[in-house]
């Protein structure tokens, strides 16, 4: 065999030898999708019936997007040189929106965007307060934070804005509700002891009661330790974020408050502003990406802490998930 004969022969075997290497690794890649995909919400039908909102600086200010669960880029629904932050989410996403210049800092209306054709619809014609809110089970009302008689306090309003009862009053403060699945009870952050502490109470006000104590993170940086709290959708549990040894994780406890534990306790991750699946399998959530960085992605993850999968990827903040109907 002559010199030319080898050297071709030679050629063949290598690039076989590649081949055979590239499918192998095409399909360690699929096989890495699909895993993926079925560790992130796939189950009971998450990925094919909803999208993961957020806010995020990745265009200079606050805007709302979505993602979904197939990796695609990231969809842009607002587009203003305001704040725009997302709080809640059904079908519509309800978000508040500093696009108004006559309203104080940390004072917004709420809007409701469409995520089909991202029109925005100004609900309450008094301002909102920079606070999550919850709507109702029945998805016809919701219950919102409001300084508008001095200081934060709850209000019941309808879908579109009108306010049909005012459910807190005091010395004190009430923030960032979220309405229970049986339609009963709301949970909150108050500082009705003099730390924000996270509670739970009758829709009417009645029945107080405080869920979390940690003296210790009561002062971080004037906000408290305790990020706000989200009802499961079978209202058995209650799942927030919480400062302790100097980082936040999520955390998960009873609806009486018992049977706390950590879900996340990564080493040195900042995880906050968890948000339930409405199956009740999933947490979206946002965290750093490395120790001590300024970049927040969205992640999924089961409840029990497994799967956890990144869902964005962007050097700027992307924060505090809703998952909205498709």
């Amino acid at each position: 065999m002559n010199t030319r004969m080898l050297m071709l022969f030679a050629l063949m075997a290598a690039a076989l030898l590649l081949s055979g290497c590239g499918a192998q690794r095409d399909a360690e890649s699929k096989a890495e999708a699909s895993s993926a995909g079925e560790g992130t919400a796939s189950s009971g039908g998450m990925r094919e019936a909803y999208w993961l909102g957020f806010s995020s600086t990745r265009d200079g200010n606050y805007e709302v997007y979505y993602v979904d669960f197939d990796s695609t880029p990231p969809v842009r629904l607002t587009h203003d040189d305001a704040t725009e932050f997302a709080y809640a989410a059904d079908d519509v996403i309800y978000a508040v929106s500093s696009r108004a210049d006559d309203l104080p800092m940390g004072d917004y209306y709420l809007y409701r965007i469409n995520p089909y054709d991202s029109t925005m619809e100004q609900i309450t014609q008094f301002p909102v307060y920079d606070s999550w809110l919850g709507v109702s089970p029945s998805r016809d009302s919701l219950v919102v934070c409001s300084r508008k008689d001095g200081k934060r306090e709850l209000f019941l309003i309808d879908r579109d804005g009108n306010e049909l009862a005012k459910l807190t009053g005091g010395d004190w403060q009430d923030s960032d509700p979220d309405w229970s699945p049986d339609g009963k009870t709301l949970v909150l952050r108050s500082d009705r002891t003099g730390a924000w502490e996270i509670w739970r109470m009758n829709l009417d006000g009645s029945d107080a009661r405080q869920l979390t104590n940690d003296p210790d993170n009561d002062m971080y940086h004037g906000y408290g330790g305790e990020i706000p709290p989200r009802w499961s959708p079978n209202g058995r549990q209650i799942m927030w974020a919480s400062f302790h040894d100097d980082q936040w994780d999520i955390y998960l406890m009873d609806a009486d408050g018992g049977n706390v534990r950590n879900i996340t306790n990564t080493p040195d991750i900042d995880e906050t502003w968890p948000s339930w699946s409405p199956n009740g399998q999933w947490v979206a959530f946002d965290a750093e990406v490395e120790p001590n960085s300024d970049n927040y992605e969205i992640y999924v993850m089961r409840t029990d802490g497994s799967g956890r999968r990144r869902m964005t990827f962007n050097e700027e903040l992307d924060l505090a998930p809703v998952w909205i109907k498709r």
